[in-house]
């Protein structure tokens, strides 16, 4: 897997035609590939199969593609899966013929989307009746629908990494072990789990304050997708943190007073993400945040915030499709649960206790 600029990629082949360098898409069911591999019509036609079932068409975003979805063998080239086979047979693919959704400014050749249910189901495209999972173990007998996804901060930290068929425990921080979310709705196809609370944490220590994300909603999601660059959040979160990111006169202040954010899911897991995570130039006072389309709000309406690399970046996760549900762990990267908002306020406190136990000390002499 290659860390592009703000995306994570794998290379495959399909048919005859390869490597080919696919996004890594927690948030999207379909195996998506541009269909323009040169001039000649031999080499269009060793791209994929011949099976098509029609001319159809997928948004990303404010863009789409239009293409067919035919069935070819597909095999991945730089990592055998955990178990079984790295090649997938007559696996349903969306061969693009018009637009390419930005693929080509990110040096991609398509999607390969890992979404817990096949686009058949979740997007209503006749023949893409299967899962990337569906096929592997479709392909050797045993092999569980599952796979994890380590998310590399930096090349300190070793590249990222998908297990296909399995997960690497290794990427796991030592201690730590995985929690496991069902999904709040298996039937809408995608990773999506409930959110308990979401409080943002002043870098003071001081008490947390709670942001109001569900609004008296029972049935409130996150979306944990590994095609987002960023976070993607309802307006209340943006709106909290505008008023603690900036002075009263408008200018950025300092990343050291900045808030944590707590991201509380069932069961008490608690994901934490600080401004070293989600601030992404202070000078500019950019963050890693924006706000949901209304497009976006007004089809999922249950969702309040889009997981994208940021908070990858933290936790190592399962995807479970065999029994709905993700596993979250931190992730061996993060060297710590904490913060850096809490380490400096632990090695404060530590620092305080030293004084004063000097200052005991002398006193006793």
């Amino acid at each position: 897997m290659q860390g592009l600029r703000n995306v994570y990629s794998v290379d495959v082949t399909v048919g005859r035609v390869g490597p080919l360098t696919l996004l890594v898409d927690t948030g999207s069911p379909a195996v998506v590939v541009k269909g323009d591999f040169g001039d000649t019509a031999r080499a269009a036609s060793t791209f994929l199969g011949t099976d098509s079932a029609g001319t159809a068409t997928i948004h990303y975003g404010g863009s789409s593609v239009a293409g067919d979805v035919r069935r070819s063998r597909m095999c991945f080239d730089n990592a055998k899966p955990q178990n079984g086979s790295s090649c997938l047979v007559n696996f349903p693919v969306f061969e693009i013929q018009q637009g390419d959704s930005g693929f080509s400014q990110l040096g991609l050749d398509g999607v390969l989307g890992l979404g817990p249910a096949a686009g058949e189901t979740n997007l209503g495209l006749k023949g893409l009746d299967e899962t990337v999972l569906d096929g592997l173990a479709q392909a050797a007998s045993g092999v569980p629908r599952v796979f994890g996804l380590y998310i590399s901060p930096g090349s300190f930290f070793g590249p990222s990494l998908l297990s296909l068929g399995g997960h690497d425990s290794s990427k796991i921080l030592p201690g730590a072990e995985l929690q496991y979310l069902p999904l709040a709705q298996p039937g809408s196809g995608r990773w999506e789990v409930a959110l308990q609370s979401l409080k943002l944490a002043p870098a003071d220590g001081g008490p947390e304050e709670s942001v109001d994300m569900c609004q008296g909603r029972a049935d409130c999601r996150v979306l944990l997708d590994s095609g987002t660059a960023q976070l993607a959040t309802a307006p209340q979160l943006t709106d909290a943190l505008s008023v603690k990111v900036r002075s009263e006169t408008g200018d950025c202040v300092a990343i050291q007073v900045m808030p944590d954010i707590h991201f509380e899911f069932a069961g008490g897991v608690i994901v934490k993400l600080g401004p070293e995570d989600y601030v992404l130039d202070r000078e500019m006072c950019s963050l890693a945040i924006e706000e949901l389309t209304a497009e976006e709000l007004s089809r999922h309406q249950s969702l309040v915030v889009i997981l994208g690399e940021p908070f990858f970046r933290k936790v190592y996760a399962v995807f479970d499709q065999e029994v709905g549900r993700v596993g979250l762990a931190p992730s061996m990267a993060t060297m710590g649960q904490q913060t850096n908002n809490e380490q400096r306020k632990q090695a404060e406190k530590e620092e305080k206790a030293e004084e004063r136990r000097a200052s005991i000390m002398n006193y006793i002499r």
